[in-house]
């Protein structure tokens, strides 16, 4: 389609709130509300967007941002070069950034079914927590520093600043793992 030289498609699918879904794009940017089920979505050259969703979700963007918000269940996400967000009741958390910025913000029950990983090659990575929330924390920053405050550690030196930080966080859980080539990592309540 064209339109004064600028070429583009818009696609709107309507389907069951619950159902599997797989969304590919090769340049272009992928949005998706309300589906609770096993979610695939993969753009090329594109950001992903999502909120209200539940179950198994998995997105991956070669160049572009992830924004997830009100997820409920395991995420894996990953985008070659862009910011990372995610929000939500998160069991199981995978995200990955070769360039950019992470927050995520774990809701209360998050964390319970499987151990995190958080990484970015250059940017800050900030995970904000509930109360309820428990782990083992493994943050590491190659240039910056890991700041914890405002969260219950195993850590009598939890106000310090450093580039190295284990500890746990309230009662303990599974293995959060959080690392940053250049950037700070923070951790905050929520």
């Amino acid at each position: 389609m064209s339109w004064l030289g600028n070429r583009g498609a818009r696609l709107i699918v309507t389907m069951p709130e619950a159902g599997d879904l797989r969304a590919r794009s090769g340049d272009g940017s992928i949005m998706v509300d309300r589906v609770v089920g096993r979610i695939h979505l993969e753009s090329g050259d594109g950001s992903l967007r999502a909120r209200d969703l539940s179950g198994d979700l998995t997105v991956h963007t070669g160049d572009g941002a992830v924004h997830l918000d009100n997820v409920t269940g395991k995420v894996d996400a990953s985008t070659g070069d862009g910011s990372i967000v995610i929000g939500g009741r998160l069991s199981m958390l995978k995200a990955r950034t070769g360039d950019g910025s992470v927050r995520i913000q774990a809701e209360e029950g998050s964390g319970r079914a499987g151990d995190w990983d958080i990484v970015t090659s250059d940017g800050t990575i900030t995970l904000q927590v509930a109360d309820d929330f428990g782990a083992e924390l493994d943050a590491r920053t190659g240039d910056g520093r890991v700041r914890v405050s405002g969260v219950d550690l195993d850590d009598r030196q939890s106000s310090r600043e450093r580039r190295e930080l284990r500890t746990r966080i309230g009662d303990g859980g599974r293995q959060v793992r959080v690392r940053t080539g250049d950037g700070s990592i923070i951790v905050r309540p929520l």
